[in-house]
């Protein structure tokens, strides 16, 4: 029983300190190119389509074009204020001159402005570090101007879920306040 507690004391103070680590940052002229393929669906299905884009980078022979995790970009995502449409692409950084067929698409993602987080722990979690950075963006006078980006950092495969690192990135601006 006493080690039960140890433990568990154990795993508060990590949950505790991981938090601690995570501060919003505001980041100026945020910019680069990704290959992404399109995805429908609930997100909660990302894992299964993963392999989807893997397969079809390898088949296009483009390991050598990635730098960088593995990201996320929700067009549907409700923080926008649009209805619900669960589009998403799943991709990675590469230069914008990199050549792919379809279904593979060169795209890029500028905005003058964002406010990023990194999360520390499961992927199931991140949505407490959303909530951070959400209420963040509103006490500072901002409003999200584009699509919110997560790169995941690690391999749920083989890494312990604590060990996980998901970086949050939200296009934002100062909100215009009429005069």
């Amino acid at each position: 029983m006493k080690k039960i507690v140890i433990l568990a004391l154990m795993l508060v103070s990590l949950v505790i300190s991981n938090h601690s680590q995570e501060k919003v940052e505001i980041k100026e002229a945020t910019n680069f190119s990704y290959m992404c393929m399109e995805f429908m669906g609930s997100h909660s299905l990302i894992p299964e389509n993963m392999p989807i884009l893997f397969s079809e980078i390898r088949k296009q022979f483009l390991e050598t074009k990635i730098t960088g995790d593995v990201l996320g970009i929700f067009f549907d995502s409700s923080l926008l204020g649009e209805e619900k449409s669960d589009f998403y692409v799943l991709g990675f950084r590469t230069d914008q001159n990199s050549l792919v067929a379809s279904p593979l698409q060169v795209r890029t993602y500028e905005f003058d402005k964002t406010a990023e987080i990194t999360h520390h722990g499961p992927y199931e979690t991140v949505s407490s570090s959303f909530s951070i950075i959400l209420s963040y963006i509103k006490e500072n006078g901002l409003e999200i101007a584009g699509p919110p980006a997560e790169i995941w950092m690690g391999d749920p495969s083989r890494d312990n879920p604590g060990d996980l690192k998901t970086r949050i990135i939200i296009p934002v601006r100062t909100i215009q306040i009429p005069k």
